[in-house]
């Protein structure tokens, strides 16, 4: 991907969230980061999710701007 004329590319914030969907997080993960956009901010948060979920975000943290993982509380906050 190039920069358009006269500047580099945006930045793109972007926030994955997934509760208890370990089954589709890491083709989520490929999916967002295969298309190797230069200038993104990306942030992954799990609640609720098996210890699957954060194996998988161990795996791709080299390449997220930063994940979060850990269970919600009764009153449905981190």
């Amino acid at each position: 991907m190039t920069a358009p004329p006269g500047g580099p590319l945006p930045r793109i914030s972007l926030v994955t969230p997934s509760y208890n969907q370990a089954p589709f997080l890491e083709a989520t993960l490929k999916s967002i980061l295969d298309q190797n956009y230069p200038n993104l901010k990306y942030i992954v948060m799990t609640a609720g999710s098996h210890r699957r979920s954060a194996d998988i975000l161990r795996r791709y943290a080299n390449r997220l701007t930063d994940w979060v993982s850990e269970p919600m509380r009764p009153d449905g906050r981190h």
